[in-house]
């Protein structure tokens, strides 16, 4: 009966795809379905917890359970579509023996344990939570799945409160351009920085990028900028979901944009 359903989950989409009467669209997205870190906080202020957190998630269990394998493993801040994406610095295979022998460096040999906070801005959420926390009780991480408001996700990841240890997000760059995406989350003073994330050196790069005119020169910045990221580990990396779009059979124009938002100039019914 409807026109239009903006982003339905994957779930509905399977459903979606089946009616006669729906049309189903989709793009690869740019942002970063991910779990925060905050690392001022215990324990998460240790980075070879993070790093064992980062090893003990199956990332194609999780693409299949919560995804229904039509995302991309998120292996870097700088999505795939932007200049500059090196997902080569990634080293987190899936490793239940190494998480636990970092918890074990790190003075935690029993395991660890916080609230995993999320709620329902993204439709991903409760589900990636709940898979997460079962795989990783396997590592001695036991994360409990605590759903929130998202008016509360929202306001207590924002600059001058950030007082969440470990939370659901949904982060990615409108502007397709990888200074401008560390700018905005990986920089400590980026708006979308929610966990307090805060490297000298990596804030040193990307404020020398953002003047540099040389695009080799810029690349090589970020490249080195990445690296840094993905050692600090600050999330808990997962995927980059594709997004969908629903609509009825009579409409036409819809055109992806960087910000994962319909136009409606862009439709029009036939």
């Amino acid at each position: 009966q409807v026109q239009w359903i903006d982003r339905p989950a994957v779930q509905q989409v399977v459903d979606l795809k089946k009616d006669a009467n729906v049309k189903v669209q989709d793009a690869f997205g740019r942002a970063v379905s991910s779990i925060r870190m905050n690392v001022t906080m215990k324990p998460f202020d240790d980075v070879r917890v993070r790093r064992a957190i980062n090893h003990a998630l199956n990332k194609n269990a999780i693409n299949t359970a919560v995804f229904f394998d039509t995302a991309k493993d998120a292996l870097s801040l700088v999505p795939p579509q932007v200049d500059g994406y090196d997902p080569g610095a990634f080293p987190y295979a899936h490793d239940i023996a190494k998480a636990k022998a970092l918890l074990t460096e790190a003075g935690y040999p029993n395991g660890v344990e916080a609230d995993l906070l999320y709620s329902d801005i993204w439709w991903w959420e409760e589900t990636l939570a709940v898979q997460v926390s079962s795989q990783l009780k396997a590592a001695g991480i036991n994360l409990k799945p605590t759903k929130i408001t998202g008016s509360d996700l929202r306001s207590r990841a924002a600059p001058g409160k950030q007082d969440m240890a470990i939370f659901t997000f949904e982060d990615g760059p409108i502007v397709l351009d990888p200074v401008y995406t560390f700018a905005l989350i990986g920089h400590s003073k980026g708006v979308s920085n929610r966990g307090k994330y805060a490297n000298p050196k990596l804030d040193e790069l990307v404020d020398q990028a953002k003047g540099e005119l040389d695009r080799g020169k810029r690349l090589a910045l970020m490249k080195e900028a990445q690296k840094i990221w993905i050692d600090d580990a600050p999330w808990l990396m997962s995927h980059y979901p594709t997004y969908f779009e629903a609509m009825g059979k009579n409409i036409t124009g819809w055109t992806p944009h960087p910000d994962d938002h319909e136009r409606w100039s862009d439709l029009k019914v036939g």
